[in-house]
């Protein structure tokens, strides 16, 4: 992975399907192990870090994987976009037992009362 983008478009590398979210909303790029770049690409609604309870404008900002992010009304844990552009680029191997929503990058995950995204408990 070199960088891609995250947005509600089909042109997004990672699709979040929310109504504050713009097509082509940011970039991730990595620039070295554990160190993103993240870049808001003209969103409408803007790209904010959160970080002890308060919320910073983000326009590009070096990054770490458990930074939390909010696109328009949306958080999410950057190690989360991560890990579903990961899924998205590996070939989906569907097993016989499998349900359909196994599929979706996000199957693995739910929404907390304050709006993250939280892995399921096993």
């Amino acid at each position: 992975m070199t960088s891609f983008t995250v947005g509600r478009g089909e042109q997004a590398d990672v699709r979040l399907n929310h109504d504050t979210i713009s097509r082509l909303h940011l970039r991730v790029t990595l620039v070295s192990p554990g160190a993103y770049l993240v870049e808001d690409l003209g969103s409408a609604n803007g790209t904010w870090l959160l970080r002890d309870e308060r919320r910073f404008p983000l326009t590009a900002e070096r990054l770490g994987a458990r930074d939390l992010l909010l696109l328009g009304d949306y958080s999410i844990e950057l190690a989360q976009l991560l890990d579903a552009y990961q899924q998205s680029a590996q070939p989906a191997r569907p097993t016989p037992d499998a349900d359909s929503n196994t599929r979706d990058p996000f199957s693995r995950y739910i929404r907390s009362e304050d709006g993250r995204y939280v892995r399921k408990p096993k």
